[in-house]
């Protein structure tokens, strides 16, 4: 009944102890397969990478340095960047349809963390609601997902 199944999760998921490199690419082929295998082939699947994760936990003392001090970047967890490049390179190998949230909501810290006077993320790696609506808008904006959406 379904034109598409849309899947993502957490990068840090991918790394070693969170913050950590390696890429653990064997639990990323997993996810690939069973993405695969999932519908059978009877309904296409859309992975969306993970997104930015400011490592920011809220109502505690990080949450309140970087607030103060305006740097929304203090404990930013940049490997992620790397779980997006190889689940984007397994995808294809897969013939996974994959959408880079990193490359395409262009997340910058400085500018994207407090946006109007509301916080884009409840926690270390989830969005808010208004973050969702800001973050949301531009991947569905996107050319990569118009592209997609629009077969």
């Amino acid at each position: 009944i379904f034109k598409y199944i849309f899947f993502t999760q957490i990068g840090s998921d991918y790394l070693t102890g969170t913050y950590k490199l390696p890429v653990q690419k064997n639990k990323i082929k997993k996810i690939a397969s069973y993405l695969n295998n999932f519908t059978g082939g009877k309904t296409k699947v859309v992975w969306f990478g993970p997104q930015p994760e400011p490592g920011i936990l809220m109502n505690s003392y990080q949450s309140i340095r970087a607030i103060k001090s305006k740097k929304y970047d203090l404990y930013e967890n940049t490997k992620v960047k790397y779980v997006d490049e190889e689940m984007s390179k397994i995808a294809e190998d897969e013939g996974i349809i994959y959408i880079s949230k990193i490359d395409n909501i262009k997340y910058q810290s400085n500018k994207d963390f407090f946006v109007e006077n509301n916080f884009t993320y409840s926690d270390t790696d989830h969005w808010t609601n208004f973050g969702e609506k800001i973050f949301g808008a531009r991947l569905l904006n996107s050319e990569v997902f118009k592209k997609i959406y629009s077969k």
